[in-house]
């Protein structure tokens, strides 16, 4: 594993050593290939097999979406988490040869690695990891990092994502988007895992002035792209096997990104999308194309929904509007990706300093001191009642913090559970969540193969 310090030393010399790099990887200027747009806007690669992949275009770019659906995988019906289930049956029997995708998007909760990393290597140590699959797009945030690839970003990138419905896109599945001004800003991942990486995705917005980019495995350079144009594209590099870095160079600029990941072969992957502060009707700040094309992209076998926690805190919430705007995003996540299995999360409780008059002097208090935010129960309800209209899974979150007094009784734990905010969980809070989570999913995979 390449540490972070080395890393970012890397990152820096790209621009200026790349000869350098190219020698030290094993290849040589012949042996990297040069990517040019064709009049159709795909790519051609000219000199075969860059780096020992075997193949003429390595890189290259491709719709967002296939050209043809997956192949069939039974729809949800009466078992909510039945087609997931059946992906991951399809794993354990060796049946498929791509991974099993669970995407994960939400708010705070799941903005950060804690809860979906845990989930993640729960899961991954059942049925083998696929790579770390979705980078975060602050990378260098400790809270963001996606803990099976160290990743770091040099040179002038700047970051937006989608909370504000007046901050311009477009979006895309990541909720994020980067950009960079100039040639030279580079992003470099390391794998954490011996089996590294074997591809890399990312989606491209083409501007009309736009920049290019290249991508090197192991110091090797893969190609080059140029990216000018409209439209949002897939870039796509297939890696040679095992590659445990990979580095994305701008070489001109403008370039944006609104997402990119890494994966490798047969295996189970969690991604976490999450925007602090996010409530549900961020989706709907999303661009409807890009984010249907990127899901059918995924071929997701799981979509899970954590939103609720920030609504809880809005006065003038309605229940039936709510339950309406859940309908309404489930209903286009199905259109998108009618194969997957979909979850909604019950938000977690939460807590505010209640408003009640102490008790008179020399009297004991009733309870604690917190209270519950003003629209948690009828955001429980809204939820609960969409996922058993639309036959989705529920998990209730609640049942693990038991109310306000729970919460506050969960910051006095040793080690504390949850935050001083009485909102959000300390490390040690999120991981036993996750423990509940992921056995809730796999617990009810096992039921299912008792009967199957």
């Amino acid at each position: 594993m390449i540490r972070s310090k080395a890393i970012a030393r890397r990152a820096r010399a790209v621009a200026a050593v790349m000869a350098a790099l190219v020698t030290l990887g094993g290849c040589s200027s012949s042996e990297s290939a040069t990517i040019a747009p064709t009049a159709t806007g795909t790519v051609a690669a000219v000199g075969g097999g860059p780096c020992g992949t075997g193949r003429a275009d390595p890189l290259r770019l491709e719709p967002l979406a296939p050209a043809r659906p997956a192949a069939a995988r039974p729809t949800y019906g009466r078992e909510p988490l039945g087609s997931f289930y059946d992906a991951l049956t399809m794993l354990e029997r060796r049946q498929t040869s791509e991974p099993v995708s669970v995407l994960i998007l939400g708010d705070s909760h799941m903005a950060g690695h804690f809860f979906a990393g845990r989930v993640r290597e729960k899961l991954q140590a059942r049925f083998g990891s696929a790579g770390p699959g979705a980078i975060p797009g602050r990378a260098t945030h400790r809270a963001y990092r996606n803990p099976l690839a160290e990743v770091q970003q040099a040179g002038n990138w700047a970051g937006v994502n989608s909370l504000r419905p007046t901050t311009p896109g477009p979006f895309g599945l990541s909720f994020y988007r980067l950009r960079a001004e100039e040639a030279g800003s580079t992003l470099v991942a390391a794998a954490t895992e011996p089996a590294g990486f074997d591809r890399l995705t990312a989606s491209v917005v083409r501007l009309p002035d736009g920049g290019g980019l290249r991508v090197s495995a192991n110091g090797c350079v893969l190609g080059s792209v140029a990216t000018a144009g409209d439209g949002t594209v897939a870039l796509v590099a297939d890696l040679p096997r095992g590659t445990t870095e990979v580095s994305i160079e701008t070489t001109g600029g403008p370039v944006e990104l609104i997402g990119w990941r890494l994966t490798r072969g047969r295996g189970l992957l969690v991604e976490n999308h999450g925007v602090n502060g996010a409530q549900l009707a961020m989706l709907s700040h999303v661009e409807p194309e890009i984010l249907a094309a990127e899901l059918r992209r995924r071929d997701p076998a799981l979509i899970v929904l954590a939103f609720g926690t920030n609504e809880a805190f809005a006065a003038d919430f309605s229940e039936s509007r709510y339950r309406a705007l859940v309908t309404e995003r489930v209903d286009a996540l199905r259109r998108a990706v009618p194969r997957a299995s979909i979850l909604i999360v019950g938000p977690p409780d939460s807590a505010v300093p209640s408003r009640a008059p102490a008790p008179a002097r020399g009297r004991k208090p009733v309870g604690c001191r917190w209270q519950e935010p003003p629209s948690l129960a009828p955001v429980k309800a809204a939820l609960r009642q969409a996922a058993a209209e639309l036959g989705v899974a529920y998990w209730d979150w609640s049942k693990l913090t038991r109310g306000a007094c729970g919460v506050d009784a969960m910051t006095k734990r040793t080690p504390p559970l949850a935050q001083a905010d009485h909102v959000h969980f300390t490390a040690d809070g999120y991981v036993e969540a996750a423990d509940q989570f992921a056995r809730f999913l796999t617990d009810g995979y096992a039921r299912r193969r008792k009967t199957s």
